[in-house]
Protein backbone atom coordinates (compact mmCIF):
# COMPACT_ATOMS: atom_id res chain seq x y z
CA UNK A 1 0.00 0.00 0.00
CA UNK A 2 1.48 3.20 -0.74
CA UNK A 3 1.96 6.04 2.08
CA UNK A 4 -0.47 8.39 0.52
CA UNK A 5 -3.62 5.91 0.05
CA UNK A 6 -6.42 6.48 2.22
CA UNK A 7 -7.79 3.24 4.19
CA UNK A 8 -11.41 2.39 4.93
CA UNK A 9 -12.29 0.89 8.94
CA UNK A 10 -14.37 -1.68 9.74
CA UNK A 11 -17.85 0.46 9.17
CA UNK A 12 -16.63 1.76 5.61
CA UNK A 13 -15.13 5.40 7.17
CA UNK A 14 -12.15 6.56 5.10
CA UNK A 15 -9.04 7.43 7.19
CA UNK A 16 -5.94 9.16 5.65
CA UNK A 17 -3.81 7.83 8.23
CA UNK A 18 -3.86 4.33 10.22
CA UNK A 19 -2.74 5.80 13.66
CA UNK A 20 -6.51 6.88 13.13
CA UNK A 21 -7.98 3.40 13.14
CA UNK A 22 -9.12 2.85 17.06
CA UNK A 23 -7.36 -0.02 18.83
CA UNK A 24 -5.12 -1.04 15.67
CA UNK A 25 -1.77 -2.51 16.85
CA UNK A 26 0.65 -4.16 14.22
CA UNK A 27 2.39 -7.31 15.43
CA UNK A 28 4.94 -9.54 14.07
CA UNK A 29 5.34 -13.03 15.21
CA UNK A 30 6.96 -16.14 14.39
CA UNK A 31 6.67 -20.08 15.40
CA UNK A 32 7.59 -23.18 14.38
CA UNK A 33 5.99 -25.53 12.00
CA UNK A 34 6.94 -28.89 10.73
CA UNK A 35 6.27 -29.73 6.81
CA UNK A 36 5.40 -33.10 6.56
CA UNK A 37 6.91 -35.91 4.31
CA UNK A 38 3.56 -36.40 2.44
CA UNK A 39 2.37 -33.59 0.10
CA UNK A 40 -1.50 -34.42 0.49
CA UNK A 41 -0.32 -33.83 4.62
CA UNK A 42 -1.43 -30.17 6.43
CA UNK A 43 1.80 -28.45 8.23
CA UNK A 44 1.85 -28.53 11.84
CA UNK A 45 2.54 -25.56 13.72
CA UNK A 46 3.18 -24.83 17.20
CA UNK A 47 0.90 -23.07 19.87
CA UNK A 48 3.61 -20.97 21.03
CA UNK A 49 4.85 -17.72 18.93
CA UNK A 50 7.46 -15.60 19.67
CA UNK A 51 6.82 -12.15 19.23
CA UNK A 52 9.26 -9.55 17.51
CA UNK A 53 8.67 -6.48 18.88
CA UNK A 54 12.16 -5.07 17.78
CA UNK A 55 10.38 -5.09 13.75
CA UNK A 56 7.41 -2.55 14.98
CA UNK A 57 9.47 -0.27 17.83
CA UNK A 58 10.84 2.90 16.77
CA UNK A 59 14.60 3.54 18.00
CA UNK A 60 13.06 6.12 20.88
CA UNK A 61 10.69 3.81 21.77
CA UNK A 62 7.34 4.49 20.14
CA UNK A 63 5.71 1.98 17.57
CA UNK A 64 6.07 2.26 14.16
CA UNK A 65 3.77 3.16 11.62
CA UNK A 66 1.91 6.60 12.85
CA UNK A 67 2.43 4.83 16.22
CA UNK A 68 0.41 1.54 15.66
CA UNK A 69 3.42 -0.90 16.09
CA UNK A 70 3.51 -2.91 19.08
CA UNK A 71 6.39 -1.31 21.25
CA UNK A 72 9.10 -3.42 22.92
CA UNK A 73 7.63 -2.12 26.40
CA UNK A 74 3.93 -3.42 25.54
CA UNK A 75 5.16 -6.59 24.55
CA UNK A 76 7.21 -7.34 27.96
CA UNK A 77 4.13 -5.97 30.06
CA UNK A 78 1.95 -8.44 27.82
CA UNK A 79 4.79 -11.24 28.46
CA UNK A 80 5.21 -10.25 32.25
CA UNK A 81 8.11 -8.44 32.13
CA UNK A 82 10.20 -11.58 30.98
Amino acid sequence: MKANQSQSQSDGTVVEQRAQVDGLTVFVVSNKVTVPIHDNSMPTYEETVDIHAAVTTNLNGTGRGDGTGLTQAEADQASGGN
